[in-house]
């Protein structure tokens, strides 16, 4: 199992998310095939305690 996820890691894309230029956390995603249609998927998101609770704009 763990060898299946070593072999995908080179298809995930971290993107870092800022708030007016300001670091507030990250986001990891990838996105796969689902009989043959595109799926993405979420595998990581953080956001740094002070920001948390906020929603979304």
């Amino acid at each position: 199992m763990l060898d299946d996820v070593r072999a995908g890691i080179g298809d995930w894309t971290v993107a870092e998310i800022t708030d007016a230029g300001t670091r507030v956390g990250h986001v990891a995603v990838v996105v796969s095939d689902d009989n043959g249609a595109p799926a993405g998927r979420i595998g990581d998101l953080r956001i740094d305690a002070p920001h948390a609770g906020r929603g979304h704009e």
